[in-house]
């Protein structure tokens, strides 16, 4: 059986998209919370009701905008929503990006003991 995932901001909020995220639709998504920190699951607007999505956590950071794990442990600071719009629209698939293709790359294969 399959372990519930705990959340490092709940409650979890969830953003529909039908293209490329804009970085102002993500601001307005997520400022409201940004300060305490926010765990959001951002999904194509074409699927079933209870579809999945890609699962981001942010946390606003003296330096920018801080992307955490589910073990909240901090992987990467944005400087703005504008960096992170494009690392989640590459991620997500909607928007290739080398930049964030090395930083994905690079989040992706860190192991146990880099990411605590």
């Amino acid at each position: 059986m399959a372990t519930p995932l705990t959340l490092p901001f709940p409650p979890l909020s969830f953003l529909t998209v039908e293209g490329p995220l804009l970085a102002s639709e993500l601001e307005s998504e997520v400022s409201p919370r940004i300060g305490d920190g926010i765990s959001i699951c951002i999904r194509h607007a074409v699927g079933v009701n209870r579809r999945g999505g890609y699962f981001f956590h942010l946390r606003s950071d003296n330096d920018g905008i801080a992307l955490y794990n589910f073990e909240s442990h901090k992987l990467h600071v944005f400087t703005d929503y504008a960096c992170v719009t494009e690392f989640i629209n590459h991620v997500i698939g909607l928007a290739y990006s080398d930049e964030m293709w090395s930083l994905a790359q690079t989040l992706n294969l860190r192991t146990d003991d880099q990411t605590c």
